[in-house]
């Protein structure tokens, strides 16, 4: 946007700090009913919202209360640990191979966060790229929420993982073989976020 509309833009937002700002009941106001950086208060179902215009856009701030505390905006619980609901502990695995876990926590909606060990160096890396990657060979490694109760962990058909490029050297380290964790932790799924299978 030109200076001049930039310039215009900042001595209505002088202009309109210091006024009282009144608060309507309402919706969402259109583009056409608001002018530039003028915000505009809006309370509707207990919500109050500031809308502020800026070119084509509309800008949204919502006011807290301190009400905020129930599940309707949180994936996370509100007693989330960072304790893992499910820990596998260390376990075993080469390339091209699967392996189940039994985890009996009652959905396939689950943070994962996997943990690799190297047999030689017990070096522990966070696989948190999870899925079969190129590195001139195939790489990687998959989970898949068998049910409610298991997952399965399966490993690419040449390697488990690839690192390259980091303090420990530039070139390209592939492992066929070792220990995997996984932690898992429920999402809380509530009526305001919607997942389908």
């Amino acid at each position: 946007m030109a200076f001049r509309d930039n310039l215009r833009l900042y001595k209505n937002l002088q202009q309109t700090t210091h006024r009282k700002k009144v608060i309507k009941e309402g919706p969402k106001p259109r583009p056409e009913e608001l002018n530039d950086g003028e915000p505009v208060l809006r309370f509707s179902k207990g919500t109050l919202t500031e809308y502020v215009k800026y070119g084509s856009k509309i800008f949204e701030k919502v006011y807290d209360d301190g009400s905020l505390k129930s599940n309707d905006y949180k994936l996370l619980p509100d007693n989330f640990s960072t304790k893992p609901e499910y820990d596998s502990g260390w376990f075993d695995i080469d390339d091209e191979e699967y392996k189940t876990k039994t985890h009996n926590l009652g959905t396939k909606f689950l943070i994962p966060l996997i943990f690799l060990r190297e047999k030689s160096t017990s070096r522990i890396w966070n696989l948190n790229n999870i899925g079969i990657n190129q590195y001139g060979t195939t790489t990687g490694i998959n989970l898949y929420m068998i049910s409610d109760t298991q997952v399965e962990i399966s490993t690419a058909n040449t390697n488990i993982y690839a690192y390259d490029n980091t303090s420990l050297g530039t070139g390209v380290v592939y492992l066929t073989d070792a220990d995997l964790r996984i932690f898992l932790w429920r999402i809380n799924l509530t009526d305001k976020v919607h997942f389908t299978e």
